[in-house]
């Protein structure tokens, strides 16, 4: 079964960035990688099915047109590139393209936003990484080289980890020697005893194949805490469960994973 990265781009001034990204990591590889552009059609209620429908085919065909220039500028030709242009909603679309044949990664840019569009408009990365069932990678805007030499793993005591996604993560990182930093992020006062044990022992498990190390962290606030783990934002990235949400932000009642997101300057892996 061959490997293949679906990179989601929306075509701002920002999609080169993830690109050179994923074909950094995709070169001298035999690494596909599968371009995803969602259009929109903008149109009168009232516009008769036929025109809406070339309308609809006509925004593909300049989306595809411009894909196929972005890529020229920043793939490589050794790597293989294929397209998917469609109106159909990302989530539906990437559902059926993660059930081909093939062991996948998502890949979606994170712009950093602004407060108000936080309130008011929201992330389609929040919407993919809150909808699809598989490992994605969140890239900040301006990171360009595939550098991974340390994840930080973070460990939740009501979410097990989710070791078989980790593991198909670590597959892409073949040849790479990463060092995995598994830790806890504890409240004031916590009693962290158990979850010394368990990061501990994740440690130990994946010794015989990687360096690995584990943590206790202790902070009140969760999203400053996070950024001091991850201090190298070119060569780290945090690895977090997706579904632990780990603390939430006290002012918003957002999660700490939205928020990191809505910040943008943190590569993350985001597991099922």
């Amino acid at each position: 079964m061959g490997e293949r990265f679906i990179i989601l781009i929306d075509l701002t001034e920002h999609a080169g960035d993830l690109l050179t990204y994923a074909a950094d990591r995709a070169w001298g590889s035999d690494i596909e990688l599968l371009l995803v552009h969602q259009t929109t059609v903008v149109a009168p209620a009232f516009t008769d099915i036929e025109i809406k429908r070339e309308m609809t085919q006509l925004a593909n065909a300049e989306a595809r047109k411009a894909l196929r220039a972005l890529a020229q500028e920043c793939i490589p030709t050794a790597v293989k590139v294929s397209y998917s242009v469609s109106e159909q909603a990302l989530p539906q679309r990437i559902a059926h393209l993660l059930a081909q044949p093939f062991h996948h990664l998502v890949f979606v840019g994170m712009k950093g936003t602004g407060l108000f569009k936080k309130l008011v408009v929201g992330s389609e990365a929040i919407n993919v990484i809150n909808t699809v069932d598989h490992c994605v990678v969140a890239v900040p805007r301006g990171l360009r080289t595939f550098s991974q030499s340390t994840l930080h793993v973070a460990v939740t005591d009501k979410f097990p980890l989710n070791i078989a996604a980790l593991n198909h993560y670590l597959r892409f990182l073949e040849g790479r020697d990463p060092r995995i930093v598994f830790f806890h992020l504890a409240a004031p006062g916590e009693h962290a005893a158990g979850m010394l044990e368990q990061v501990r022992e994740l440690a130990h498990a994946f010794a015989d194949r990687y360096r690995t190390e584990h943590a206790i962290y202790e902070g009140e606030d969760p999203f400053e805490d996070i950024k001091r783990v991850v201090r190298d934002h070119t060569e780290e990235v945090l690895v977090v469960q997706r579904g632990s949400r780990l603390l939430t932000d006290r002012m918003f009642r957002r999660s700490l994973i939205d928020d990191l997101v809505y910040e943008g300057h943190i590569p993350l892996v985001l597991l099922p």
